[in-house]
């Protein structure tokens, strides 16, 4: 009575530790599904995680060059649920013929660890078991172990070896003492009945151990193999870029504005290798965006013309904008901004590699490598191109007798390209005006892919 109270309390004392050790399961499984997790899932839970760095380089080239970087990662990050463990450790029972419910294999591991407990003894202690049982079953192999002949081969698996020699049972002194302190000579050596009596209690306490942890062995070992199989089946090594980069960009002569592109990349791999390797073909998104801030343009659009008429205009080898003559040769001294209005401008691109597909191969007993995979811009397809400009500059000289009027509209939608120069120059001494405007329109727009080239890098080495 007093040992069953015992180990129901050792028993009450495990699940209580086990509560106050595990941090809390999820909220959709049960306080009893959460123990069995706290007992039986792998520590810490399984997950297949790894990432190296990714980055795609973007040259894009022509009156405005830029070099781009855009960071991501070539990874994996897939884990296991509580909902999806426990399923689990439920499909994995059949590991064991004795195992019909999660409690089972729970009652395994209380038992290993009551019996653990209780045993406490030294490898001395076997030793001197195994020499007992030597003389008594009469075991040749016994010494061959006690000996190291045998190396890898613990207590436990000694003892499993000499009860399956015997048959599956306990021997017996051939002589049954009837008072305490007396044995009897077997092959030689003096058993004491009550040695017998321990290490018989002993002997059986390693079977046990030793039956209950092969059981676990079993179990933990289906249950590891599900939870790869399960992993496999979340686990998709994915490149990842969603970052951005930005340049200086010079927008109708005007320095200073910025082109803002944004990478947006997603490839999963579909096919080669497993989870435990990058190496497969991958397929997915890939696009490409730029966005220009043309704040400064706006801005300074006035300052550009004025500057422009004054002579003070720094082209860079781009063509020179037209200048408005003024009408009868009038002498002017210097041209000044006094009106710069409009709508805010806009200039957009996108780009994108439809069903786009790449291969990572390593070669033979190679197990990471750097890559670096140049994509060609011909791979891209514009999906949209959009400016609209729309500014009108008033410029006025110093002599207060001339002022300018300078209309500049640019309009590329769906494709379509048009644009409006015009301008109108007024003499007020003579009352002369003078206008010319330029018009454009056509369905052809810069073909920006052809001036583009990309590198796609994924490092596994750390460079």
């Amino acid at each position: 009575m007093k040992r069953k109270l015992m180990k129901t309390a050792t028993i009450m004392l495990i699940i209580i530790m086990a509560f106050s050790l595990t941090a809390p399961a999820s909220a959709a499984v049960s306080g009893r599904d959460a123990y069995y997790l706290s007992v039986l899932a792998p520590k810490p839970m399984p997950k297949a995680k790894e990432s190296y760095p990714a980055k795609l380089i973007l040259n894009v080239m022509g009156m405005t060059p830029a070099r781009l970087e855009f960071k991501g990662t070539c990874g994996i990050n897939a884990e296991i649920t509580d909902e999806e463990m426990l399923d689990i450790l439920k499909a994995s029972l059949p590991a064991v013929s004795s195992y019909r419910e999660l409690q089972d294999p729970v009652d395994d591991k209380v038992l290993v660890r009551e019996i653990t407990e209780k045993l406490e003894f030294t490898d001395e202690d076997i030793r001197e078991i195994l020499d007992n049982w030597k003389s008594l079953l009469g075991l040749n192999f016994v010494s061959d172990i006690i000996s190291g002949k045998t190396p890898g081969i613990g207590g436990s698996e000694v003892t499993t070896m000499l009860i399956e020699a015997a048959g599956g049972k306990v021997p017996v002194l051939p002589i049954i003492p009837d008072a305490p302190g007396v044995g009897t000579v077997v092959s030689g050596v003096f058993i004491s009945f009550d040695q017998y009596e321990k290490d018989v209690e002993k002997y059986e306490n390693i079977i046990k151990l030793s039956k209950a942890k092969e059981r676990l062995r079993a179990y933990d070992s289906l249950v590891r193999g599900n939870i790869r199989e399960r992993l496999k089946e979340k686990g998709d090594w994915t490149i990842t870029i969603n970052s951005q980069d930005w340049a200086e960009l010079q927008y109708n002569w005007v320095k200073g504005n910025k082109q803002i592109w944004t990478a947006d990349i997603e490839l999963k791999k579909t096919s080669g290798g497993n989870f435990d390797s990058a190496v497969g073909t991958y397929e997915g998104r890939f696009e490409i965006k730029m966005d220009a801030d043309l704040s400064v343009f706006d801005k300074t659009y006035a300052n550009f013309w004025a500057d422009s008429l004054n002579g003070k205009t720094e082209f860079a080898g781009l063509p020179k904008p037209a200048m408005p003559a003024v009408p009868g040769g009038a002498a002017i001294a210097t041209w000044y901004p006094t009106s710069n209005t409009g709508k805010t401008s806009e200039l957009k691109a996108a780009f994108e590699i439809p069903d786009c597909k790449l291969t990572l191969s390593l070669p033979a007993g190679v197990s990471r490598a750097f890559f670096e995979i140049p994509i060609s811009g011909s791979n891209l397809f514009m999906t949209e191109q959009t400016e609209q400009v729309d500014r009108t500059i008033v410029c006025e000289a110093d002599d207060q007798q001339t002022h300018c009027t300078f209309t500049y509209q640019v309009i590329v939608d769906d494709y379509l390209y048009a644009q409006n120069d015009h301008t109108v120059v007024l003499a007020k001494a003579t009352g002369i005006s003078w206008e010319a405007s330029n018009s454009d329109s056509s369905s052809d727009v810069i073909d920006m892919p052809a001036f583009m080239n990309m590198t796609l890098v994924i490092d596994m080495l750390g460079r």
